[in-house]
């Protein structure tokens, strides 16, 4: 067994480039969102609830890890990620809205009020502790980093 551990809350890690974008920072992928009128990030960011197992916990490598996302605004991107023993890179779970990566094909993701709730399980199981890392960002630019 392995202890799954997550950041309990997001750390707000968007900077602006000089033409007014909303960056959010990333390993390998950034995301640059257009001003839309107001300015970006003028919203509450995405929200991430209901992470179970709770952070601390022990998993086996069968045991589902699941939450929600949700944002009033709606999502242009959103990048689930699993980090296994290694923090410097982290494996995507997802491209985007579009499908599981191959290792996450017995994944689900579900349609909820304001957004998505997400069962995550890797193709022969957890291999090490895994942590669950999330960027995403709303319509109107604001930005979710854990």
């Amino acid at each position: 067994m392995a202890f799954f551990s997550s950041t309990a809350l997001p750390s707000q890690l968007a900077s602006k480039t000089p033409g007014g974008y909303e960056r959010a920072p990333a390993p390998r992928w950034v995301a640059i969102v257009s001003p839309l009128p107001g300015g970006p990030g003028q919203s509450s960011p995405p929200v991430v609830s209901n992470l179970e197992p709770p952070a601390g916990s022990l998993v086996r490598p069968d045991t589902p890890i699941s939450f929600d996302i949700t944002d009033a605004d709606g999502f242009s991107l959103i990048i689930p990620m699993m980090s296994l023993n290694d923090f410097t890179t982290p494996e995507p779970v997802t491209n985007n809205l579009d499908g599981f990566e191959p290792l996450y094909q017995g994944s689900t993701r579900t349609a909820i009020t304001g957004g998505y709730h997400y069962v995550l399980r890797r193709k022969g199981g957890w291999t090490a502790t895994p942590r669950l890392i999330i960027w995403a960002v709303d319509r109107v630019g604001s930005v979710y980093v854990n």
